[in-house]
């Protein structure tokens, strides 16, 4: 069902209850107890198994489609009520264990923030990708909770539990994404995906087999090639970046050839491919946005 204005959920009710309720006291107390009234009110909703928005800078720009949440798989994935699975275009949260393997750090905290902020069993709002689907069948979407504009993705970096990612064509919501990324960077978190002692930015030339995966790495452009519909970028001898010619529009008029020599910070999904040998670096990983290439160019 597509709906152009999202029905009132309950926490959208229970919020309004509380706005009612402490309206008229605005200019009866002092700005000490509205604090403290700002503080019952978090705890009220945090009580009600609702968590607050840290942020909601994020709000929908088309229509959304309401669903019914049945589980939450991990920070960034859902099961719908309907069977269907649900990946959350514009983050990326650590990964919860698989095949007797550890959970990466804050993946459970992740999971748990997630479930909280949209409610168990909840109806969520659903605005899907340009690409529909992903290689593991998983539907793309913006997922928000409430007719209130709060888009989850935004909330689990905001907290410091993702990082922002952007994988062409879905890019909306770009740059709210990126203030609450600078944000949770700014805080210094203790518990943070920004925690060097959790989540390090890794040396191009010091990388491992284990290290693919998604990963932040940093390392000085050592070439430049390119190929009949790529530019590969390759930091250290050791890591390719895989820029596609098609995917330039989305860095604004940047020639990768000025790249030489520059110490790059870059984001994305990493893979091993091999043994280094002449010419063949043996990490490769796709650059397709701005956002995943941290350097300021």
């Amino acid at each position: 069902m597509l709906i152009s204005s999202v029905s009132v959920s309950e926490t959208a009710k229970l919020s309004n209850v509380l706005h009612v309720f402490f309206w008229p006291l605005k200019k009866a107390v002092s700005t000490p107890s509205l604090v403290l009234l700002g503080v019952f009110a978090s705890a009220l909703l945090v009580s009600c198994g609702v968590e607050p928005a840290v942020a909601a800078n994020c709000k929908p720009t088309a229509k959304l489609e309401a669903a019914k949440l049945k589980y939450v798989q991990d920070g960034d994935t859902l099961l719908l009520q309907s069977g269907e699975r649900v990946r959350l275009i514009g983050v990326n949260t650590p990964e919860i264990g698989r095949k007797g393997k550890a959970d990466q750090p804050l993946a459970q905290e992740a999971r748990q923030a997630l479930k909280r902020f949209l409610g168990a069993g909840s109806t969520i709002y659903l605005q899907s990708g340009e690409q529909a689907k992903d290689r593991y069948g998983r539907r793309l979407a913006y997922v928000f909770r409430a007719n209130n504009g709060e888009l989850a993705s935004e909330h689990l970096i905001a907290k410091g539990l993702g990082w922002q990612v952007v994988v062409p064509p879905n890019m909306g919501y770009t740059a709210c994404l990126a203030e609450a990324e600078a944000q949770a960077r700014d805080k210094g978190q203790s518990e943070s995906v920004w925690q060097p002692r959790l989540y390090p930015l890794r040396d191009a030339k010091k990388l491992k087999k284990g290290h693919a995966g998604f990963v932040r790495v940093t390392g000085r452009v050592q070439s430049v090639e390119q190929s009949r519909n790529a530019y590969w970028i390759t930091l250290d001898d050791t890591l390719a970046i895989k820029l596609r010619k098609s995917d330039l529009l989305n860095f604004d008029g940047l020639d990768p050839k000025s790249l030489q020599g520059k110490q790059l910070n870059v984001r994305g999904w990493m893979s091993y491919r091999g043994k280094s040998r002449a010419g063949f670096a043996p990490f490769v990983l796709p650059l397709s946005h701005p956002v995943m290439l941290e350097t300021e160019l």
